[in-house]
């Protein structure tokens, strides 16, 4: 009968501690690639202030903050939905205004201070 029991904490331990790795591994995927889109992002505005927009680095910076939305969504959802409207942002950005970005949150600064509070967690 202890015997059982010890096997079965055992196993219930391995499952917890599994379960922490796979958390672990999976707050640092998002976290990893919201940073990429973030640092990207800011590389591109510090660039275009000496040549003019680009369409295409601008389409690419959508997508980056889309593939950073799918592994944000198991850490925070609100952050995930944050990083879609950052895509979408950067599909037509001529049309978000200053009030949009502040209400939807969407500032890099913004973003970044909060990806950092996640890696203090």
């Amino acid at each position: 009968m202890i015997e059982q029991v010890i096997t079965a904490l055992k196993e219930c331990v391995d499952r917890i501690r599994t379960s922490t790795i796979r958390r672990t591994d999976q707050q640092d995927a998002a976290l990893l690639a919201i940073l990429a889109a973030v640092q990207e992002t800011k590389v591109y505005i510090r660039d275009f202030t000496h040549r003019p927009r680009s369409p295409d680095k601008e389409a690419e910076l959508s997508r980056l903050w889309i593939k950073a939305a799918v592994p944000v969504r198991h850490v925070d959802i609100d952050l995930a939905d944050r990083c879609l409207l950052k895509a979408e942002y950067w599909l037509h950005p001529d049309e978000w205004t200053g009030a949009q970005i502040r209400q939807f949150r969407l500032g890099l600064d913004n973003i970044h201070e909060y990806c950092k509070q996640l890696l203090r967690e």
